[in-house]
C-alpha cells in the first residue's frame, strides 16, 4: 500500500485531469507516447480527395462533432466493408415521450423514433422494457441530467437522403461514453455540399443536418482509413494495468491493448475527465482513479487476446454505479488485522488493503498499523475511501483510495 500526497488525494471529477497534467512527464499531446513503427491506420486527406471519394459511390463516414453547434471536429472515411455495420448515432437526450415513442437528441434536436422492434439497453447492456428505459431517461431529465444514448439501425439499401431526417432505432442504449456527438453513417455524393464562398469549406448533409466541415481553418480533420485485411474489433473496459514501457494497457478481461505510432488518442482539452496519453493513465490508476479505455483496433493475437489500437478514448468514471463492483466506503473502524491487511467497519464491512492501495497522507493516520494503535487506544478512527466489492457475504471490498480520521 501506499501513500498518497494531498496534492494528488484527488477528490473525482474537474479538478482530478488539472493535477494529472501536472505529473505528467512529457507533453500532453495524443497520441505522443506511441511506439516507433510504421503502423498507419488512416490518412490526412483534402476535401477534394473526400469528394472523389464519396463520388465513387456508398461510403461510410464517421463525423465527431465539435460540442457547441453543427460543426465537425473530425470527418472520417472508413473501410469499405463496414458499410455492412449499424449506423449508429451517440448524443445526450434531451427529451422524451414513450407514448409517442420518440426521444430527442441534444445533436441537432433530432428526433429518434422507437417502436415495439426497438431493443433496450442499460448502461452495462442489460435488457430493459421500453418502459423501464423511459423511466430511467425521464427520471435524469428530471434530475437536470441530460443522459447519453446511443441508437444504431441497420443500413438501408442505399445511403438515406440528405434532407431526410427520420430514423427508427433497432437498438437503444444507455451509454456513459456516448456524451460526445457522433454519427457513423452510409453517404454518397448528394450529402457533400462545397460552398462557393468558405468558410465553412462545405456541409456533409445527413438526417436534415447540415454539419460545418471547417478544414481551412484547421477545425475540422480530414481523414481516410487504410484497408487492414486484418479483423477490426472494439475494445471498451477498465484499465488494470499499464506497460509505459510496451506502451501498453491491460483491461479487466484481460486484452491488452497496444499504441502504436498511427494510434488516435481521442482527446477533447475542454473534457476535464478524458486524458491525452498513457502517462496520465498509469498516473491515474496509480492514485486509485477508475479509467475508462474505448476504442477500435485490429487482433494482432488471440491468445493471449492482444489488439493494436486504431483509436482510443481514456476517460475517467466518476459515477461508481457505472464501475463493476465499484463501490465508495465510510464507517467507524471496529477491529484491525494489519497481518491480514484489512480492517472491519461497524455493520461488518470488511476493507483489504493491497500493496495497489493509497493512503490518503491528508488523513490523521498514514498507515494501516498506526489505525490499529488508535483502536487499541479507544479512539475512533473513521475510514472511507473507494474500492471494488469483492464479495457480498461478508460484504468485503478492496480499497482503491483510504484515508484515516481520528474522530475529537
Amino acid at each position: 500500500m501506499r501513500t498518497m500526497g494531498r496534492r494528488t488525494a484527488w477528490a473525482v471529477g474537474g479538478a482530478m485531469l488539472g493535477l494529472l497534467a501536472a505529473c505528467t512527464d512529457g507533453p500532453n499531446e495524443p497520441g505522443s507516447e506511441s511506439a516507433p513503427g510504421d503502423v498507419q491506420f488512416s490518412r490526412e486527406i483534402t476535401l477534394r480527395r473526400l469528394g472523389e471519394a464519396l463520388g465513387e459511390g456508398a461510403r461510410r463516414v464517421e463525423i465527431k462533432l465539435q460540442r457547441d453547434g453543427l460543426v465537425a471536429r473530425e470527418v472520417e472515411i472508413e473501410e469499405d466493408e463496414d458499410r455492412s455495420d449499424d449506423e449508429k448515432i451517440e448524443s445526450r437526450a434531451v427529451g422524451i415521450d414513450g407514448d409517442a415513442g420518440t426521444i430527442v437528441l441534444q445533436l441537432g434536436a433530432l428526433v429518434i423514433h422507437f417502436d415495439a422492434t426497438t431493443q433496450f439497453r442499460a448502461e452495462d447492456r442489460t435488457t430493459l422494457t421500453r418502459a423501464e428505459f423511459v423511466a430511467r431517461v425521464e427520471a435524469a431529465l428530471a434530475d437536470g441530467r441530460e443522459p447519453p444514448v446511443e441508437v444504431k439501425r441497420r443500413p438501408p439499401a442505399e445511403p438515406q437522403a440528405p434532407d431526410d431526417a427520420s430514423f427508427v432505432a433497432r437498438e437503444l442504449e444507455l451509454d456513459d461514453e456516448a456524451d460526445e456527438a457522433e454519427i457513423e453513417i452510409n453517404v454518397d455524393s448528394d450529402n457533400l455540399v462545397v460552398n462557393d464562398a468558405p468558410p465553412p469549406d462545405a456541409w456533409i448533409a445527413v438526417l436534415g443536418l447540415m454539419i460545418e466541415i471547417r478544414a481551412g481553418e484547421g477545425i475540422t480533420e480530414l481523414e481516410e482509413e487504410n484497408d487492414d485485411d486484418r479483423g477490426e474489433t472494439d475494445f471498451e473496459g477498465f484499465v488494470t494495468a499499464v506497460d509505459l514501457e510496451g506502451n501498453a494497457f491491460t483491461l479487466g478481461d484481460g486484452t491488452v491493448v497496444r499504441l502504436v505510432a498511427g494510434t488516435e488518442i481521442d482527446f477533447d482539452a475542454d473534457h476535464e475527465d478524458e486524458l491525452g496519453s498513457l502517462r496520465e493513465v498509469a498516473d491515474a490508476i496509480a492514485a486509485g482513479v477508475f479509467v475508462e479505455a474505448d476504442g477500435k483496433g485490429v487482433i494482432e493475437t488471440t491468445t493471449p487476446r492482444v489488439v493494436i489500437a486504431v483509436e482510443v478514448e481514456f476517460e475517467i468514471e466518476d459515477d461508481l454505479d457505472d464501475v463493476p463492483g465499484g463501490a465508495e466506503f465510510e464507517g467507524t473502524v471496529q477491529t484491525v488485522n494489519v497481518e491480514a491487511g484489512t480492517f472491519t467497519l461497524r455493520g461488518g464491512t470488511v476493507v483489504r488493503l493491497t500493496d495497489a492501495t493509497v493512503i490518503d497522507d491528508g488523513g490523521d493516520l498514514l498507515s494501516l498499523a498506526a489505525a490499529a494503535d488508535a483502536v487499541l487506544a479507544g479512539l475512533d478512527v473513521r475510514a472511507e475511501g473507494r474500492g471494488t466489492v469483492e464479495t457480498t457475504d461478508p460484504r468485503t471490498i478492496t480499497a482503491r483510495t483510504v484515508e484515516f480520521e481520528v474522530d475529537d
